[in-house]
C-alpha cells in the first residue's frame, strides 16, 4: 500500500512542469490517505485502532490542504491565464474523484 501511495504521488507531480509544482500530487496523496482511514475506521469499529489510524487522518488533511493551497496559488498567480487555467484545473479535479468514486463503487465501499 505504501509503495502505491508513494507511485502516485510521482507519478501526479509529473502532470506539471519541473520549475512549477501544480500541487495536484499532494492532493492526490491526501485523498488516498483520507480514503484509506475512511476504511479503515468503518471496518474496524475498535477505539484503539481508530485511535492509531488517526495519524493517517492528519497526514490526509495536511496533504489535501497543501495541495489545495498549491493548485489556488498556482491558478491565481498569472492574472492573463487565470480563465484559460480554470476550465482544465476544475475538469482535472472532477476527473480525479469521479475515478475515485468509480474504485470506491467497485469496491462497494461507497
Amino acid at each position: 500500500m505504501l509503495i502505491a501511495i508513494i507511485g502516485l504521488g510521482i507519478e501526479l507531480n509529473r502532470m506539471g512542469e519541473q520549475t512549477v509544482k501544480l500541487g495536484f500530487d499532494d492532493l492526490g496523496i491526501g485523498l488516498v490517505l483520507g480514503i484509506v482511514w475512511l476504511v479503515i475506521y468503518y471496518l474496524v469499529p475498535i477505539w484503539w485502532v481508530n485511535l492509531i489510524t488517526i495519524v493517517l487522518l492528519f497526514f490526509s488533511v495536511y496533504g489535501i490542504s497543501v495541495g489545495t493551497i498549491k493548485i489556488l496559488r498556482n491558478l491565481f498567480l498569472s492574472k492573463k491565464e487565470f480563465l484559460v487555467k480554470l476550465p482544465i484545473v476544475i475538469f482535472q479535479l472532477t476527473a480525479f474523484v469521479a475515478a475515485i468514486v468509480t474504485i470506491l463503487n467497485i469496491f462497494k465501499i461507497l
